[in-house]
């Protein structure tokens, strides 16, 4: 799986968790940053369990996340990181 491929099916599987029609998923992420998505650190842990069950991935994705970094970032950067971090969880299982 690709990048990319990863980053689609992670946006689809976060709308499809949400029950967001795409424009209402857009309004909560566009313009954003992360901390605005983290009212309280349940709103933060609930999306990477969901992102974890949905990958079937057999660890703590924000264990390998440096999240104080990521708080003022852009949501959709956050999306890339976290795409890009599950890309490698992949590759270390295939060795």
């Amino acid at each position: 799986m690709r990048v990319e491929q990863i980053k689609t099916h992670l946006i689809r599987v976060l709308e499809n968790h949400y029950a967001f029609e795409q424009f209402e998923f857009d309004d909560m992420t566009r313009g954003k940053v992360v901390k605005e998505l983290d009212i309280d650190s349940i709103a933060l842990l609930e999306l990477f369990l969901v992102i974890e069950e949905a990958f079937e991935l057999d660890m703590k994705l924000s264990d390998r996340l440096d999240m104080k970094l990521l708080m003022d970032s852009p949501i959709e950067k956050l999306f890339d990181v976290v795409s890009l971090e599950i890309f490698e969880i992949y590759k270390e299982e295939l060795r």
